[in-house]
C-alpha cells in the first residue's frame, strides 16, 4: 500500500524502535483496523519527542527536507564533521521528513532517505 491509501486520524502509536539507521513505527490504524509498520531507513535522526499522555495520532505527513530535518542533519554534521569518502555514512542525497502529529498538537520528525509502509499480518505477530 502507498502512503496516500491510509487515513491516520485516531490511529495509535504503539511502538518506536530504533536500530542503527532504521526507525520503525508500529501504528494501529483505526480506520483499517490493522497494524501498520512505517520503516524509515537511512535515517539521520529524530527530533525530540514529547509524549505526556497522548499516543493518538492526528496526522502523519511526508515532505521533502524541511527546516526541522535540516536542523537534524546539520546537528549530525557538527557532531561527525565532513567524513572522508568511503568512511561512514554520507550526508549527500535527498532526505525526507516524516512528521507524526499527535492529537494534543505535539509532533516529532524523522529525517531519512527512504520510507516504507507495510501491513502487519497475524503471522508477523507471532
Amino acid at each position: 500500500m502507498n502512503f496516500a491509501d491510509y487515513f491516520w486520524g485516531d490511529s495509535i502509536l504503539n511502538k518506536i524502535e530504533i536500530v542503527y539507521d532504521k526507525i520503525t513505527l508500529t501504528i494501529f490504524n483505526d480506520a483499517l483496523q490493522k497494524t501498520i509498520l512505517i520503516e524509515c531507513s537511512e535515517c539521520v535522526g529524530m527530533s525530540k519527542m514529547i509524549c505526556w499522555d497522548e499516543v493518538i495520532i492526528e496526522n502523519i505527513t511526508i515532505s521533502p527536507s524541511t527546516s526541522e530535518s535540516e536542523q537534524i542533519i546539520n546537528e549530525a554534521k557538527s557532531l561527525y564533521g565532513n567524513l572522508p569518502e568511503g568512511c561512514g555514512k554520507p550526508f549527500d542525497g535527498d532526505f525526507k521528513t516524516l512528521r507524526v502529529t499527535l492529537i494534543d498538537n505535539l509532533y516529532f520528525n524523522i529525517a531519512c532517505k527512504k520510507i516504507d509502509f507495510t501491513e502487519q499480518t497475524e503471522r508477523n505477530n507471532l
